[in-house]
């Protein structure tokens, strides 16, 4: 079978610049090595920052970026090189209720052994956006409140979907 090794090697900095904002990045070299098939290597540089702003007691928002190694199993036999733009909020509305948003846009480039492969996918792009809202009921029952639309988009124009997904959920924590 496929094994990607993985090397990394970087740096990691995180900060409260002031009391209402804080920065954290992690930048690296990235290189993936396939052994086992004709994947192609990779050679570049990844990322993870954030930056985290709280106008008022009860609220943050976020932004990060991200560029990494995915290996799932939408690549069989490959990995894909994928970067992230994404932004969240929270509103702790009250001590027991929070609203989260989120938005998300990602990118990914496919890499693997096109003889193994047959796969007119070479890349995608995928939207999610997400509104949640939670509340405590007691110390440790949790009730919420999901809805989140996905859709995605390849540069062949197959396998594109939209799909929106609502969920209550109701956990218990011991």
């Amino acid at each position: 079978g496929l094994v990607n090794d993985v090397d990394r090697a970087g740096v990691t900095f995180r900060r409260a610049v002031v009391s209402a904002f804080a920065i954290d990045a992690d930048v690296h070299y990235l290189a993936v090595s396939p052994r086992g098939a004709n994947v192609p290597r990779y050679r570049g540089v990844g990322w993870d920052a954030g930056l985290t702003f709280r106008p008022l007691t009860g609220l943050s928002l976020e932004g990060r970026l991200a560029r990494r190694v995915v290996n799932d199993s939408l690549v069989p036999a490959g990995y894909a090189i994928q970067t992230d733009y994404t932004g969240t909020a929270r509103w702790r509305l009250t001590e027991r209720t929070t609203i989260i948003g989120q938005a998300q846009y990602g990118e990914r480039g496919f890499r693997r052994d096109p003889a193994l492969i047959a796969s007119p996918v070479n890349s995608d792009r995928f939207s999610n956006y997400a509104v949640s809202i939670a509340r405590d009921v007691g110390a440790r029952l949790r009730l919420a409140a999901d809805v989140k639309w996905i859709g995605r988009r390849t540069d062949s124009g197959t396998n594109n979907f939209n799909a929106t997904i609502a969920a209550l959920t109701a956990s218990l924590h011991f």
